[in-house]
């Protein structure tokens, strides 16, 4: 039986591939790691404002699927804290923002990857459900929409990095009402309710404390010289 004339031998499938693809795979990886560097910051984010371990708050953040859950979460933290209209609002229009930059993300990283026979040309293949409707669609790949994607993805994350120290060094120190909507525990009803007013003092001594250290230990001022 003839061959169909698309039919490539396997050897010749892979010198195709390796022919063509690979400035596309430098792209592609380039993108993935600055989306892993974005997620990791935001975490990091979380975890200091809900005040714990790195190790504990990661127990939370890795239950999160994906960029857009954790800025919500964020979104409560700095609610919770007492943080301004104006701060969240930045953090909203950086949210949607950074939706758009994600589609473009997930198309470089989860797509199929194909290279025509004959024009020697690569494509994307994306298969998905979207809105109830299923889409399967093949668009030719394009060097310099990846280069654009790259761009935009470092933009995101060094305008993350910026609003990132912002909070980092500028917690507000909540007031004692706030603090003890912080502090407060729910326990069975046979279970003494914690004591708020013996820990309210306490706890505002060690985060004004921790204020004047640029709010985490880690983070501790340099000794100034002279």
């Amino acid at each position: 039986m003839k061959k169909p004339a698309h039919h490539l031998a396997p050897d010749d499938a892979k010198s195709l591939l390796e022919e063509v693809l690979p400035p596309f795979y430098e792209l592609i990886g380039r993108i993935a790691s600055i989306w892993a560097a974005l997620e990791h910051r935001i975490d990091q984010l979380i975890w200091d404002l809900m005040d714990v371990e790195q190790t504990l708050g990661a127990c939370l953040t890795t239950q999160l699927n994906g960029p857009q859950v954790r800025i919500r979460c964020l979104k409560a933290l700095l609610e919770a804290r007492g943080w301004p209209q104006a701060k969240l609002t930045e953090l909203n229009k950086f949210g949607s923002d950074m939706q758009v930059v994600q589609e473009e993300r997930n198309r470089a990283v989860h797509d199929v990857m194909l290279v025509g026979t004959q024009s020697r040309r690569p494509f994307n293949r994306r298969v998905a459900t979207i809105a109830n409707k299923i889409v399967f669609e093949t668009k030719q790949l394009s060097i310099e929409d990846l280069k654009m994607t790259v761009e935009e993805s470092m933009a995101l994350l060094e305008r993350f990095g910026q609003f990132q120290t912002q909070v980092r060094t500028a917690v507000p120190i909540a007031s004692d009402e706030r603090l003890r909507k912080l502090l407060w525990r729910e326990g069975p009803p046979d279970e003494v309710r914690l004591n708020l007013d013996s820990n309210l003092s306490a706890r505002r001594r060690q985060l004004q404390s921790l204020a004047a250290k640029e709010i985490f230990p880690k983070r501790r001022r340099k000794n100034k010289t002279t």
